[in-house]
């Protein structure tokens, strides 16, 4: 079955922020939305590409932090090392360094690929755009709606752990650095808590989600047992 929404969407196109905290599901909503029919640009892909070896991103990195945070085998970006610096809670101010700097390039990357995409649901998915300004600014805006995912913090935390093999002290710093899930949502017209005990329960969530926006942008409307038909086809696409 094609992509719900895909055909009906063509005629417009409409952009999605879909941002949220570290561990909070976004991914999978991504996924969801893009079985749906929606094109997805992964801003974490972005921030990898912005870093390789030969970028003025990574030279300017070094330049802040030193020959340190780059792998000498291949000079490709060390992250752990990196990682150990920003997420200094005695040093705060490295993190914001490091942000001053990627930040513009990865904005710069994602404009560009929406400038490129004329029609369809388009969703950006990324983790700073609220702590950015791309979704929140009044000029310049090109978001048509900011959809947040969130969990609590526990939560959070034992899916760290559980993924990334983290210790509680290492989850608990990448969770604190960031902004809270109070000041996410503050400017989300779409609000999605991943708690679910089952996936089938998260794409259910996504699906009455999807409806709204296909029916609030003049796209095709949906039924509720259309989309609850869509979830149950593509029970195997996550």
């Amino acid at each position: 079955m094609a992509g719900v929404g895909s055909s009906a969407a063509a005629a417009k196109r409409v952009v999605v922020g879909l941002t949220g905290g570290i561990a909070a599901g976004k991914s999978t909503i991504a996924k969801i939305m893009k079985s749906f029919g929606a094109t997805v640009i992964d801003a974490d892909k972005i921030g990898h590409q912005v870093y390789e070896p030969g970028t003025k991103c990574l030279a300017d990195v070094v330049d802040q932090f030193g020959p340190s945070v780059i792998n000498p085998a291949d000079g490709s970006l060390n992250r752990r090392v990196l990682g150990d610096i920003v997420f200094n809670p005695e040093e705060p101010e490295n993190l914001k360094r490091l942000n001053s700097i990627v930040w513009p390039h990865i904005e710069e990357s994602i404009c560009r690929r929406i400038d490129e995409h004329k029609s369809g649901v388009l969703v950006v998915e990324a983790a700073v755009m609220v702590e950015a300004g791309w979704a929140t600014k009044s000029n310049d805006n090109p978001y048509d709606e900011l959809w947040v995912a969130w969990v609590d913090v526990k939560t959070a935390k034992v899916r760290l752990m559980e993924r990334n093999g983290f210790s509680e002290d290492e989850a608990m710093k990448r969770i604190n650095s960031q902004i809270s899930n109070e000041e996410r949502l503050q400017h989300a017209q779409v609000s999605v808590e991943t708690k679910y005990e089952s996936l089938d329960g998260l794409k259910r969530r996504v699906a009455a989600e999807w409806t709204g926006l296909v029916d609030r942008h003049g796209l095709k409307a949906l039924s509720a047992s259309e989309m609850v038909a869509v979830v149950d086809e593509q029970n195997n696409v996550i």
